[in-house]
């Protein structure tokens, strides 16, 4: 039985993965209906971060908002290791990119995500910016991801991603009691 298999608790662990600057602090912060300010300074994310959220009508979600997977140096590398960490104990993996293309460190990312069967849903961030990538579109329907646009900083298609982050949840989350049972959405950083 994996890590991913063992009964932890009722909490989904959902990590957002990418390359540095593609948005993925805006688009967690667009999940949790949080408006808040990020810096559009490469590697601003230096540490794991993580926030609960309630996702209903699924429930309680822990979002984990990484650092690049192309960041570098020395430090770089052990803040990567320290993500990849917190990949191998996820159920779901958002993984977002931006500007219309994947680049060779994407490809070898989803290979090895692909490898590890975790359930993935691939993000085209910054559509406001950027058309959707049909090429994007047809890898993700040759390799069965699931597949969403969005622009975080504009709100556009967030909607649409929880629709599909709750549509692809492992069966054993499918019926995980709410936290809150009002409509009310909290979120909370640690």
């Amino acid at each position: 039985m994996s890590n991913r298999q063992t009964a932890r608790s009722s909490r989904l662990v959902i990590t957002l993965l990418g390359r540095r600057n593609v948005g993925k602090s805006l688009l967690l912060n667009a999940l949790c209906g949080q408006v808040s300010s990020v810096s559009s300074q490469e590697g601003a994310t230096t540490d794991p971060v993580l926030k609960h959220y309630e996702l209903l009508p699924l429930g309680p979600v822990t979002f984990y908002d990484t650092v690049g997977t192309d960041d570098s140096g020395e430090l770089g590398l052990l803040r990567v290791q320290a993500s990849k960490k917190i990949v191998s104990r996820s159920d779901m993996i958002i993984f977002v990119v931006a500007g219309g293309r994947l680049t060779t460190g994407d490809m070898q990312e989803l290979e090895l995500l692909l490898r590890q069967k975790v359930p993935l849903i691939l993000v085209q961030n910054k559509i406001d910016l950027h058309p959707v990538s049909q090429e994007i579109e047809q890898f993700c329907r040759l390799y069965g991801i699931a597949c969403q646009a969005v622009s975080a900083r504009q709100g556009r298609g967030i909607d649409a991603l929880k629709a599909t982050l709750i549509s692809h949840v492992p069966d054993s989350f499918q019926h995980a009691p709410p936290l809150v049972s009002s409509g009310r959405r909290r979120c909370e950083q640690s």
